[in-house]
């Protein structure tokens, strides 16, 4: 049976022309396991995509590869079953009704985490917030509006070189989004960083992703959550040399907040 989904996905897994064959059997078996090539099966099914072209991201718990549809593009979130651990993520969902009967059984809190992002990026998109548009998902696949531009992906905060005439502007445009999440779809990052921000240099603009760990403002402990999504930008700007603390960046989003809210 396994052998029937490798050779009927051949279509599908176009996975990066520059990986050596040793590298694309890695990463096949660390993410394409039965119940992932049936999800990819039954969304290629459904139109949301016609093929996996290269992957963009690779992490602990999930990778994300550039799919094609006719002219269009989009990202493809697959969060892995067979080789993830996900041990950090029990203080995101320990509080969470929706895990409550789920939380022993690995595939079910991933299957159910996917769905979280689903409806956070979703809440998020609806309210205005620089978020890529999620298009559907099944399983612990999730497909998403591809961030980039001539199949290569805008680079994470952290690894693009600011100006000193930047740095104030994209400050202010990671707490415009930041204040989006917060005062518009009522949700906090919880894992909000650098790593976490896309930078189109060329149009200007902040994209946040990850959003499967934020979090509903009346989650246990949320403040916590808060503080340290704050903490984390008023760090990385002040090492960018804007010699912030956290009740700066508290201060400025208060501001913000009926700007925002219109």
């Amino acid at each position: 049976m396994e052998e029937e989904y490798e050779e009927g996905f051949e279509k599908e897994k176009r996975i990066g022309k520059q990986k050596t064959k040793k590298q694309e059997r890695k990463i096949f078996k660390d993410v394409f396991d039965k119940r992932s090539l049936d999800a990819l099966f039954n969304l290629s099914k459904k139109g949301f995509f016609d093929e996996l072209e290269a992957i963009i991201k690779k992490g602990k718990e999930s990778n994300v590869f550039l799919a094609s549809s006719k002219q269009k593009k989009f990202a493809v979130k697959i969060y892995k079953i067979e080789t993830s651990t996900f041990r950090s993520i029990s203080k995101y969902i320990s509080h969470d009704k929706r895990f409550s009967k789920i939380r022993k059984n690995k595939k079910d809190i991933i299957y159910e985490w996917t769905k979280k992002e689903f409806r956070n990026l979703k809440r998020c998109y609806e309210r205005g917030a620089k978020v890529p548009k999620p298009f559907g998902f099944e399983r612990n696949v999730l497909v998403m509006e591809f961030l980039g531009k001539n199949n290569t992906a805008f680079p994470m905060l952290r690894d693009v070189q600011l100006t000193k005439k930047e740095i104030k502007r994209v400050y202010e445009m990671v707490l415009r989004e930041y204040g989006k999440m917060l005062f518009r779809a009522g949700l906090v990052h919880a894992d909000f960083s650098e790593y976490n921000l896309l930078y189109d240099k060329a149009g200007k603009k902040i994209w946040v992703i990850d959003l499967s760990h934020a979090l509903g403002l009346n989650y246990q402990n949320i403040k916590s959550f808060y503080e340290r999504d704050l903490e984390k930008i008023s760090v990385f700007f002040t090492k960018k040399g804007l010699k912030l603390e956290i009740e700066d960046v508290k201060s400025r989003l208060r501001k913000l907040e009926n700007d925002l809210k219109k």
